[in-house]
């Protein structure tokens, strides 16, 4: 696996560790949630690159690779939802479209650069945990949101 993944890459991992977390990553699951062109068939090749595993024929798993990947594709965009919702004041709903371009765009230094500049916020706007980065794990719950709204201004 080269270390720019396709975004169809992208979109499986995501719809794997998303369905996961909603306990209903079946294959059938994931062709659905990708939304692409050939999902069961890069489920296959995924699975044959050790990233993710099929269990009984329909579960579907990621393996430690896999996981790793498929958490910093969720870190990004989840990170993208709390930056258009909280900085540029779109609505939740809005944000989801977006998020995914930014997910596929952003480098992991930008990704670092946002969550410090939110606070290293722990969940997104859907209430989802957003996967801790290195700059999390250094800053811990010290460092507070550079951009907060007025009406929280001491």
């Amino acid at each position: 696996m080269e270390d720019r993944i396709t975004e169809e890459i992208t979109e499986v991992l995501e719809a794997v560790w998303t369905l996961q977390e909603q306990n209903d990553a079946t294959v059938e699951n994931v062709i659905r949630n990708a939304k692409i062109k050939g999902a069961g068939q890069l489920i296959e090749d995924l699975s044959r690159e050790g990233l993710l595993s099929i269990e009984d024929q329909s579960r579907v798993r990621l393996l430690p690779k896999g996981r790793q990947m498929a958490e910093m594709i969720i870190r990004r965009h989840r990170l993208a939802e709390r930056l258009i919702c909280d900085v540029l004041g779109s609505h939740v709903e809005d944000s989801e479209a977006a998020a995914c371009e930014y997910e596929h765009l952003l480098a992991e230094g930008i990704t670092n650069s946002i969550c410090t500049l939110l606070g290293h916020p722990r969940y997104c706007p859907h209430n989802k945990p957003i996967p801790e980065g290195e700059c999390c794990r250094q800053a811990r719950d010290d460092v507070k949101p550079i951009v907060v709204s007025c009406d929280q201004l001491r």
